[in-house]
């Protein structure tokens, strides 16, 4: 595998595959803080240090508003690549 394709590799893996799993399920995230997304604050898995979660607090309504955010960015997206 030559130097470019490996940089290609290596873009598809992180950008394609890791960055959505990261988002989606905290595939990177460890076990302190329990499997959390991005988009559900709360904690999917149970957590080794439930005091140290990821969104503590009133976070988590601003993970809720966040949400709505990209919902609508994504629905704009959409609607613009229909036209």
């Amino acid at each position: 595998l030559g130097i470019q394709a490996w940089g290609v590799f290596q873009s598809f893996l992180h950008l394609i595959l890791g960055w959505p799993a990261y988002l989606l399920i905290g595939a990177t995230g460890g076990t302190d803080r329990g499997m959390t997304n991005h988009y559900w604050p709360n904690p999917l898995t149970t957590p080794k240090q439930p005091k140290k979660e990821l969104f503590p607090g009133n976070w988590k309504e601003k993970v809720f508003k966040s949400d709505v955010g990209v919902a609508a960015v994504a629905a704009a997206a959409i609607s613009w690549a229909a036209c």
